[in-house]
């Protein structure tokens, strides 16, 4: 049996930590034919509602919860949109994977490529900005890694892909960095390929 659309948006809701308030008023009609308008809230807000135009509250509240999984949808549509076509930042762990350096995008992207100052690089392509490490603790160049990306996220608010295969510093400074700046696009990629793959850049 399929679940209806109220129960996938309470999904959501339940996943992603969100609160849903499902109200339903009735507006009009006569007692043997009443309508009925439904609304979800969010924090206080109202953020979906539908016209008054239903006969019974579970049709009602139905409907909302279809706009509410819709809107959902155009969400995530547009901020990859946005992601994809805005002046995204791209931070390459060098060390982790060199052969990002020299992937080319027909996106407007910034690359940084970072990289503690003694590791060998044979070319730096022109289009790469080289952040040059000098510490030598462990994860030197990784720390320097998230404070870059600091900087960029709190200067300029624009999107930010990471781009490394570290399976362990990395989702968990990007994990970090997005519970510091929910507001700002952060994403961790293995290449520039699989940023491709996602549609993040072009």
């Amino acid at each position: 049996m399929s679940k209806t659309s109220k129960q996938l948006a309470n999904e959501w809701a339940q996943q992603n930590g969100v609160s849903l308030v499902w109200k339903t008023d009735r507006v009009g009609g006569q007692d043997h034919v009443p309508i009925f308008q439904s609304f979800i809230e969010i924090d206080g807000s109202v953020v979906t509602t539908t016209d008054p135009i239903y006969s019974t509250k579970k049709k009602s509240e139905q409907s909302v919860a279809a706009i509410f999984l819709e809107d959902l949808k155009d969400q995530k549509t547009e901020q990859k949109a946005i992601t994809a076509n805005t002046h995204v930042t791209v931070i390459i762990d060098v060390e982790n994977v060199p052969a990002a350096l020299y992937t080319e995008t027909a996106s407007p992207i910034h690359v940084i490529g970072v990289v503690h100052k003694n590791h060998k690089v044979l070319h730096w392509p022109e289009r790469v900005t080289q952040y040059a490490v000098s510490s030598n603790y462990p994860n030197g160049s990784d720390m320097a890694l998230v404070v870059l990306a600091t900087k960029i996220c709190s200067d300029l608010g624009t999107p930010i892909i990471i781009v490394s295969k570290d399976k362990k510093f990395a989702p968990a400074a990007v994990d970090a960095l997005r519970d510091t700046f929910p507001n700002v696009s952060i994403e961790l990629c293995v290449s520039l390929e699989d940023a491709c793959e996602q549609g993040l850049i072009h």
